[in-house]
């Protein structure tokens, strides 16, 4: 019998991930290449990025307006997005153009261009993004948490760059960042939605036609460490943003699940802990967002919101007051928690194209990725005691604190800390084995 999911080493090293999802009308196709801003030099900030947009210019069998009427014609919707630690190149087609849409994806890839006046207009472009991004006060301030939490270092860093790395980008530069990273062995295609199983080997054999690149993966060397601490800056807004940091022990595929089970109770919805205490409660804030970022080697618990500038110093407080009370959880909101995960794990399955995305995602990041019946049997399985365990855990963890704004009524470092966890529960908490940080 033929698997629904299927994945396929070809000889150079790319792997190809086909998965049939029944009841799909469309499919979803994504290349996954494992690099981002973590692995530029000094001198390359940004380029990732910047990459990410200069491929779907000019190619050396289309024109930039060529390649898109091409995408148009198949109804497409081409995106692209760029992280720390991966790019993804993302197309959202019908059955019958999946080879043409593999075609166009290999060679945007393998055979760009980067025409000089193509590349002048495209700095001005992320010149753009860039200045947007820098008004972006919410931004900033989780910009500020991540450059404490991985001081002077890639991770550490924003992936848009600066104005002034960006204008140093060359062609040269941007051949030379591809040749390093753009590898098979660092890529994947991860084609979802509305295939017949049966045609797995077909897809294999228009994935090598189209992406015959036989480069090796350089050697790379990018081991981050976590430091934490304070970064508060003033600036005369209407609003003061915090954003706290925590680091997560995620050790295996399960206590990844455990850590998104933590997530949901402390922040799944409108009945859960943060939404209903900060929101619904005292009214600090309109929105307050907690969310689980993963690392190749490291994570973060990241909670960030906003308040008016005398209420900035409630809003630290009963956010950190919060990660405290994770310590204890009940069974309703274990059982509610889950339902909600698997509910959004089954809706996911009618989307193709986010499947596909996640896909490539889980596989450049982390090495693995879940199917949604792998996924629900393991949400099934974790004990309240594992995610007690999980909680305890993030709470020891060393605070990153970052504030923007008109931070005066804040309270000092230490009295935060205080509140996530005191000192008794410093001196008597005891991890479960593995989990400590």
């Amino acid at each position: 019998m033929v698997k629904n999911h299927q994945t396929t080493m070809l000889p150079n090293g790319m792997r190809v991930v086909t998965e049939f999802m029944p009841g799909t009308k469309s499919v979803g196709i994504s290349i996954g290449v494992g690099t981002g801003s973590r692995f530029e030099g000094k001198e390359e900030r940004g380029i990732s990025h910047f990459l990410e947009h200069m491929l779907f210019k000019s190619t050396k069998e289309h024109t930039n307006q060529e390649l898109s009427v091409a995408l148009d014609a198949m109804d497409a919707q081409p995106n692209a997005s760029t992280s720390h630690e991966n790019t993804t190149f993302d197309l959202h087609v019908l059955p019958q153009d999946i080879d043409k849409a593999i075609g166009l994806l290999g060679e945007m890839i393998e055979k760009p261009v980067f025409a000089a006046t193509e590349l002048a207009t495209e700095k001005r472009v992320v010149m753009e993004e860039i200045r947007e991004y820098l008004d972006d006060n919410a931004t900033m301030c989780v910009e500020q948490m991540q450059k404490q939490a991985f001081p002077k270092q890639s991770l550490g860093r924003n992936i848009l760059g600066t104005i002034e790395s960006v204008g140093a980008t060359t062609p040269e530069k941007l051949k030379g960042y591809m040749q390093r990273h753009y590898t098979p062995g660092n890529m994947v295609i991860a084609i979802t939605g509305n295939i017949n199983p049966q045609d797995h080997t077909k897809i294999l054999a228009t994935v090598q036609k189209h992406f015959t690149n036989k480069q090796p993966l350089a050697t790379r060397h990018q081991v981050s460490v976590y430091k934490g601490g304070d970064v508060r800056k003033t600036k005369e807004l209407a609003h003061t943003y915090v954003t706290i940091g925590l680091p997560i022990p995620l050790k295996s595929k399960r206590d990844h699940t455990i850590a998104e089970l933590y997530e949901q109770i402390l922040d799944g919805g409108f009945s859960f802990r943060l939404h209903h205490q900060v929101r619904e409660i005292e009214g600090l804030v309109y929105s307050v967002d907690a969310v689980v970022n993963a690392f190749q080697d490291n994570a973060l618990l990241q909670i960030s919101a906003s308040t008016s500038p005398k209420r900035a110093g409630e809003l630290a407080s009963t956010l950190c007051k919060q990660i405290n009370s994770m310590s204890q959880i009940s069974d309703e909101e274990l059982v509610r928690a889950k339902k909600m995960m698997k509910s959004q794990l089954i809706k996911a399955s009618q989307l193709p194209d986010d499947t596909a995305k996640d896909t490539a995602d889980d596989l450049t990041v982390l090495g693995w990725h879940q199917t949604a019946e792998e996924k629900i049997a393991d949400i099934e399985s974790i004990t309240k005691e594992e995610v007690i365990g999980m909680a305890n855990a993030i709470k020891l963890g060393k605070l990153t604190f970052s504030a923007l704004g008109e931070c005066s009524h804040i309270p000092p470092y230490p009295a935060l800390e205080a509140l996530i966890a005191s000192q008794q529960e410093r001196r008597t908490i005891r991890l479960p084995v593995g989990a400590s940080l």
